[in-house]
C-alpha cells in the first residue's frame, strides 16, 4: 500500500523483500530558508530518506510581488538538478517561489515542495558627503522594512540618527541574506552673517543696501533677491541670506517721512531789529536751525540779508530762504522820570537822518524845560520812528543852614527845619530833621526837594558829662559809719546841703544829691537812705523723729538780706536732722545778728505704709517705699495689679519699687515684718495709687 503528501510523503512498505533484502522507509524532506533577499545565496539542505534519486526544481511553481500566478518560471537562469545536495543559488526577480524535490526509490516516489519569498533589498538613500548647519543637526534615515536590522557606527540600532557634531558615519543593514552598507561624511557649514543697520528714516523713500564678501544669495520680505530692497513706506524689512542651505535673518524698521513743503513768504523789511517767525501746522519732533545759529521757529533780523531756514523733521530737512532789509530806528534813551532844579534842557541827538516833533510844536533836537509836565518827542528815520515820553518835574532848590561851630556836654541835638517839603540824610544815618550828636565831628546834612539837593556841615565839639552814681536807694544800719562818695577826683562838688566835698557821711534816714561839675560840664545823682530793720528768725516749735529718720529744719523767714549759720558750721536757710538733739541757726544782717532754738525728740516709731507715690523723675517722692523699717528684723513686701499679678517682690527692707513701666492706677500691696526688740511679726494688706 502506497500514501503520498504534497510538502512530505511517506511511503510505507508492507514488507517488501527483494533478492531477500529489506528496504528502508521513503520519504522527500528539506531545509529552506521562508524569504530570501534578492541576489542573496539559498542553500537548502537534504533531509530525504529511502531515496536513491533525486530531482530539484527551483521553480516549481511562482507568484508575483502583487499576488498574481505566473505560469512558467519567470527566471531562466533557474534550472532543474538532479542530486542529493543541490548548490547555492540566488533569484534575480523577487516574488514567491515554490521548490519541490522529487525523492525516487525504485518505482516509488516521494515529493516535498516549500515556497522561498524573494525580497529586493531596502535602499540605502542617504550619499557620502552630509553637511549641518552651524546650531542645527542632520538626520540621516535607514531603511525601514519588516526583516532589517540596522547597526550605526555610533552602536544606535535606530532608525534614524540625529547628527550635532562633524565626522564620519556608517550604517550597515542586513535584509535575510543580504547586507547593505554606507558610509557618509558629515560637515558642519558656518552660518551666513548679517547685520542691517540700526532703524533708520528715509526721507519720501530710500535704497536698503546690504554689502558683504560671503557666497550667499539674497531674499527680501519685498520680494527683493539682489543685495538692495527700495523702501517706499513705513514698516519693519528684513533680509535673509543663504548660503548652501544655511540661513541668516535679520530686520530693520524703517519710518518714511514727507518733506515737509516749506517756505518763509515774500521778502519783507523791518523797522529797526526784527523777528522772523514760521508757524508749522504740526511741530511735534521739529527741529529749526536758522543761519543766524537759532535753532527755534524764530529768528532775530539785526541786520539786512538773506536768511535762511532749515527745517527738519525726523531727520528730513526742507529749506527755505527769504530776503529782510532792516531800517535803522531811531532810539531816544530818555530816563523814565527827571527832575530839573528850576529849569533844565530834554536834548537828543543822532547821526540818523531823522527829523524832530516835539508835544510843545518845536522841531529841534532839543527842548528848554521851565514847567514840570510831560514831555514828548519822535523822531522820525525815513517812516521808521521811535517815541519817547518824559515826566519832567520842576522843582525849587532847597538851602540848609546849621550853626558853624558848636559845643556839648554830652550828647547833644542838631536841628534843622526846611520850609520846603524835603527828604533829609545826616552823615549818622539820621533821616529827620534832627540827629544826636554824641563825638566830637563835622555833621552834614542833605536836604532834597524832589531831586534838588543842598548840603550844609557843622563842626561839633562834644565834651564829657562827669560820672557820677550814689548808687540804688538802700537801707542802712545808722548806728553804724555810711559814707557816701560822689566819685571823680579833682571835679567840683556840691551837695544838697551846700558841702563841697567829694565824700559826704550819712547820719539820718533821707535824700542825698550831689551835683559833680567838670570843664564846664556837671551831672547830679540821688540816693534814698532809710533805717535797716533788726532781724528776726524762728525755727518752729519742738520737732520728733525716728531712728533712720531724716528731717529738715527750716530758718523763718528765708530772706536774701539774712545769711545763716548753723551749729555744726554750715550755712543756709536749711538744715538736715537724723539724731535728736538742740539744734541752733544765726541769722546776720548788714546791722546785727539774732539765734534761734528748736528741739529736735525722739517720736514714736512705728512701721508706716504711703498710700500714694509719683514716680515722674522730678525727684520728690520717686520711689515707693516702707517706712520705719529700722526697728523691724524681718521683712517681705509683695505688690500685686488689679488681676493679682505680682509686678514688685523684695526682702529688702531697704529698696523700694520705682513703679517699672506700669500704668497709673492703684495696687495692692502684702507686707510682712517682724519687730527687732520684742520679736512681734505682722502681716498688713493695702492699696497704694502709682501716679504719675
Amino acid at each position: 500500500m502506497t500514501s503520498v503528501c504534497v510538502g512530505r510523503l511517506t511511503l510505507n512498505l508492507a514488507l517488501l523483500l527483494c533478492a531477500g533484502v529489506a528496504r528502508a522507509q521513503l520519504s522527500a524532506a528539506f531545509n529552506h530558508p521562508d524569504t530570501v533577499c534578492l541576489g542573496a545565496p539559498v542553500t537548502l539542505t537534504n533531509q530525504s530518506t529511502g531515496a536513491t534519486s533525486y530531482s530539484w526544481n527551483f521553480c516549481n511553481a511562482y507568484t508575483d510581488t502583487v499576488g498574481n500566478n505566473v505560469p512558467g518560471c519567470p527566471d531562466p537562469a533557474l534550472t532543474v538538478y538532479s542530486g542529493a545536495t543541490p548548490p547555492a543559488f540566488s533569484y534575480s526577480i523577487p516574488g514567491t517561489y515554490t521548490v519541490c524535490l522529487t525523492a525516487t526509490a525504485g518505482a516509488a516516489t516521494a515529493q516535498a515542495c516549500h515556497p522561498i519569498v524573494v525580497k529586493r533589498a531596502p535602499t540605502i538613500v542617504f550619499g557620502t558627503d552630509t553637511f549641518f548647519c552651524a546650531g542645527q543637526t542632520a538626520v540621516l534615515n535607514a531603511p525601514v522594512s519588516p526583516g532589517i536590522k540596522n547597526t550605526w557606527n555610533t552602536g544606535s540600532d535606530s532608525n534614524q540618527l540625529t547628527i550635532t557634531v562633524p565626522g564620519t558615519y556608517s550604517l550597515t543593514s542586513t535584509y535575510y541574506g543580504c547586507t547593505l552598507s554606507q558610509t557618509t561624511t558629515a560637515a558642519e557649514l558656518a552660518n551666513p552673517s548679517v547685520q542691517l543697520p540700526k532703524d533708520t528714516v528715509f526721507c519720501d523713500s530710500g535704497v536698503l543696501k546690504y554689502t558683504t564678501n560671503q557666497p550667499v544669495t539674497f531674499i527680501w520680505n519685498t520680494g527683493s533677491i539682489a543685495d538692495t530692497a527700495l523702501v517706499t513706506t513705513s514698516g519693519t524689512y528684513w533680509l535673509q541670506l543663504n548660503e548652501r542651505g544655511c540661513t541668516a535673518l535679520d530686520s530693520i524698521h524703517c519710518k518714511v517721512v514727507p518733506t515737509h513743503s516749506l517756505t518763509l513768504g515774500k521778502d519783507t523789511s523791518f523797522c529797526g531789529p526784527g523777528r522772523l517767525i514760521y508757524h508749522p501746522q504740526d511741530s511735534v519732533g521739529v527741529t529749526y536751525l536758522w543761519n543766524t545759529g537759532s535753532d527755534s521757529s524764530s529768528t532775530a533780523v539785526l541786520s539786512s540779508g538773506t536768511y535762511t531756514l532749515a527745517y527738519m523733521d525726523t531727520g528730513c530737512t526742507a529749506t527755505a530762504s527769504i530776503q529782510c532789509t532792516v531800517i535803522p530806528k531811531p532810539h531816544i534813551p530818555f530816563p523814565a522820570d527827571t527832575t530839573f532844579c528850576d529849569s533844565g534842557m530834554l536834548r537828543y541827538t543822532t547821526l540818523l537822518p531823522v527829523t524832530y516833533y516835539w508835544n510843545t510844536g518845536a522841531t529841534g533836537d532839543s527842548l528848554e524845560v521851565t514847567a514840570s509836565g510831560l514831555y514828548k518827542l519822535i523822531a522820525d528815520n525815513n517812516g521808521c520812528a521811535d517815541t519817547s515820553t518824559i515826566q519832567a518835574t520842576v522843582a525849587q532848590a532847597p538851602v540848609v543852614v546849621l550853626p558853624a561851630d558848636t559845643t556839648f556836654c554830652g550828647p547833644g541835638v542838631l536841628r534843622y527845619v526846611s520850609p520846603l517839603s524835603v527828604t533829609y540824610s545826616w552823615n549818622t544815618g539820621s533821616a529827620s530833621a534832627v540827629t544826636t550828636v554824641t563825638t566830637t565831628g563835622l555833621y552834614t546834612l542833605t536836604v532834597d526837594n524832589s531831586g534838588c539837593t543842598a548840603t550844609g556841615t557843622s563842626q561839633v565839639t562834644v565834651k564829657p558829662v562827669p560820672q557820677v552814681d550814689l548808687g540804688n536807694d538802700t537801707a542802712v544800719c545808722l548806728s553804724k559809719p555810711f559814707v557816701l562818695d560822689a566819685g571823680d577826683p579833682g571835679d567840683t562838688y556840691l551837695w544838697q546841703d551846700g558841702s563841697t566835698g567829694q565824700m559826704y557821711a550819712v547820719t539820718q534816714a533821707g535824700a542825698y544829691t550831689v551835683t559833680v561839675t567838670d570843664n564846664g560840664c556837671s551831672a547830679s545823682s540821688t540816693i534814698h537812705v532809710s533805717a535797716a530793720d533788726v532781724p528776726y528768725i524762728t525755727l518752729g516749735g519742738p520737732q520728733p523723729i525716728c531712728p533712720g529718720e531724716t528731717i529738715v529744719l527750716q530758718a523763718n523767714p528765708d530772706t536774701a538780706a539774712y545769711t545763716y549759720t548753723w551749729q555744726d558750721g554750715t550755712t543756709g536757710p536749711t538744715h538736715a536732722v537724723t539724731v535728736p538733739g538742740i539744734y541752733t541757726v544765726t541769722a546776720t544782717d548788714a546791722c546785727t545778728t539774732y539765734t534761734a532754738s528748736v528741739d529736735v525728740q525722739t517720736g514714736v516709731c512705728v512701721v508706716r505704709v504711703p498710700n500714694a507715690f509719683t514716680p515722674n523723675g522730678d525727684g520728690y517722692n520717686d520711689v515707693f517705699r516702707v517706712l520705719g523699717t529700722e526697728v523691724v528684723d524681718q521683712f517681705s513686701l509683695t505688690i500685686y495689679d488689679r488681676w493679682g499679678r505680682t509686678v514688685y517682690a523684695s526682702r529688702d527692707k531697704e529698696a523700694g519699687w520705682d513703679g517699672g513701666a506700669y500704668p497709673t492706677g492703684t495696687y495692692v500691696y502684702e507686707l510682712h515684718f517682724r519687730y527687732a526688740l520684742t520679736g512681734s511679726a505682722y502681716m498688713q494688706k493695702g492699696t497704694i495709687l502709682l501716679a504719675r
